[in-house]
């Protein structure tokens, strides 16, 4: 194998580490979005349903309140599932990333490595950390797995349910 070979195979392999820890980092931020925005919903809901539990509501005091904090735990609610969205996406988008880049990696490295045709023993190393890290942060905190999204999203959405049926039985027995 000639160096202009060597030098394209070093260069690629380069590329897929950066462009697959780029897609690693994005998808860790955006999951600690996720867990933020979920953090703030569920507080805010906490925080609302406290005041319901512990302030009377004669004649209507808490009206502009209740819509308030109706409308604020909405806002949370489609803001923490945007998030949410945004995370699938780059995660699938690392995904399919992360697929072609190990096919490259067992296709053309491997066999060139069977040969003794290159030495690629120090990128194959940051290569597969990269895999690695990928993996690792591919994840949202506290729900790992195929159904964190779906876990994330549950949470997100029972507390618009619990404050909207407390407002509206306060209301009703008020």
């Amino acid at each position: 194998m000639n160096s202009r070979n060597d030098e394209d195979v070093f260069a690629q392999l380069s590329q897929i580490i950066e462009k697959l820890n780029r897609h690693a980092y994005r998808v860790k931020r955006r999951a600690f979005m996720a867990m933020i925005a979920t953090a703030i919903n569920l507080i805010v809901a906490i925080f609302g349903i406290g005041i319901f539990i512990f302030y009377s509501d004669q004649n209507g005091e808490l009206l502009v309140f209740k819509i308030a904090l109706f409308t604020i735990v909405a806002v949370f609610l489609f803001e923490a599932l945007f998030i949410i969205y945004r995370f699938d996406q780059q995660k699938k988008s690392g995904d399919i990333y992360f697929e072609e880049a190990s096919d490259y990696y067992e296709w053309i490295v491997k066999r060139q490595l069977a040969n003794n045709e290159l030495d690629l023993s120090p990128i194959i190393l940051n290569l597969r950390v990269a895999f690695r890290e990928y993996t690792r942060n591919s994840d949202l905190p506290l729900a790992p797995g195929k159904q964190g999204i779906t876990n994330y999203s549950i949470i997100n959405i029972v507390p618009i349910f619990v404050v909207g049926f407390i407002i509206l039985t306060k209301s009703m027995v008020g």
